[in-house]
């Protein structure tokens, strides 16, 4: 059975926007939220480019779908895309909070997400070949990832 790695790979700090509304229906909320920069630490690192978005499917309960897109350059000047598919969720009051942009304590939330690496570099083959799961923390204007290889 896969394993997650003991330590992350990589720790993304993405610094945001406010969101975009777009409205309600089909029994959800559904917004964009623009990434307009970040850090990249750990095996790699690099700096954010602006650019990237996380579009949000919220459910009543505040329960959240994620699909981001967004890209990184390595302090090599390499460039790397990545997608990422995920789910936000907690106490309906909780998450209320949260989606109002207020602090939250993290250990009430749960935020993972599958990501995936894509570079042109050979150097990063280790990165483009592997599956990885994001474990997210959400503040006001950045989200935190600990990023951790499926083994």
């Amino acid at each position: 059975m896969p394993a997650l790695s003991s330590e992350p790979w990589l720790t993304l700090e993405a610094e945001v926007a406010p969101p975009q509304l777009f409205g309600k229906g089909e029994g959800f909320e559904r917004r964009c939220v623009p990434i307009t920069r970040g850090i990249v630490r750990g095996r790699l690192t690099g700096t954010g480019l602006p650019g990237g978005t996380d579009w949000q499917r919220i459910l009543p309960d505040g329960t959240t779908d994620l699909e981001a897109h967004y890209a990184f350059e390595t302090d090599r000047g390499e460039l790397v895309e990545v997608t990422s598919n995920g789910l936000r969720s907690g106490p309906p009051e909780t998450m209320r909070a949260l989606l109002a942009g207020e602090k939250v304590d993290p250990a009430l939330i749960y935020f993972r997400t599958a990501m995936r690496f894509r570079s042109e570099s050979p150097r990063l083959r280790e990165f483009t070949t592997r599956l990885f799961i994001g474990v997210g923390r959400r503040e006001p204007d950045r989200v935190l990832l600990d990023v951790y290889a499926v083994e």
